[in-house]
């Protein structure tokens, strides 16, 4: 008789199961780790060595079970597998940095794993990568979206701005030649330039103020001339 789960199967059937339960370690999606009491790693099924970046480690060289999450969340690896030990299942978030330093996020469940005497003797781990919804993608796009809106309204704006600053420091440089081809000293010079500076700034006011109430021709020369 070949035993399963708890379950007896006749010895026929103990080969079957070993691989059905090999096929489906290899080809699951999920990162499955088999880890003794010390916390050392026994087992990692392929997808488990790629996520984790372990194919080119010997396994010899492997990391500690908690030695593989990142330094923020490895206080929270260990507290999973400790409560593990009491004989409970226990769920934890972590994350991994990969070896281009970028933090990947991973949902963990730590099962302990018992012998016939009743103790434990391993640990079953099984690490998922969250998966986005539909609602949080559609809601990851519509803020993308608007960050690239405003980033292009805002870029539209300081075009503009910068326009129309090239367009006054065209107009102060005129009035300057202006006045100084009509004027005999530099000290007239200065002082006819600064009314004229002043005058358009009224004249700026008035655009401002025109909005709320219609600008005739005849105040607005008043004020700037």
């Amino acid at each position: 008789m070949g035993t399963f789960c708890g379950v007896n199967f006749p010895a026929q059937f103990e080969t079957r199961t070993s691989e059905v339960l090999q096929l489906v370690l290899e080809q699951s999606q999920d990162a499955i780790q088999f880890v003794d009491r010390a916390g050392l790693l026994e087992y990692v099924n392929p997808y488990g060595m790629a996520a984790m970046e372990l194919s080119g480690w010997d396994r010899a060289d492997w990391p500690t079970w908690v030695d593989l999450w990142s330094d923020d969340t490895r206080e929270r690896a260990h507290g999973a597998l400790k409560e593990a030990s009491t004989g409970h299942p226990s769920q934890v978030e972590v994350e991994r940095l990969s070896s281009s330093g970028t933090a990947r996020p991973w949902s963990v469940t730590v099962s302990p794993i018992l012998d016939e005497s009743g103790a434990i003797a391993h640990f079953l781990i099984i690490a998922r990568e969250p998966v986005v919804s539909g609602g949080q993608q559609r809601a990851g796009d519509t803020a993308r979206r608007n960050a690239e809106r405003n980033a292009s309204h805002s870029e539209a704006i300081a075009k503009e701005m910068r326009h129309r600053f090239k367009n006054q420091l065209a107009v102060v440089g005129a009035v300057l030649k202006l006045q100084a081809r009509h004027s005999e000293t530099p000290a007239e010079v200065a002082a006819k330039f600064e009314r004229k500076l002043a005058a358009l700034a009224r004249a700026q006011d008035l655009l401002a103020e025109s909005h709320l109430e219609p600008l005739t021709a005849q105040t607005a020369l008043a004020e700037v001339i």
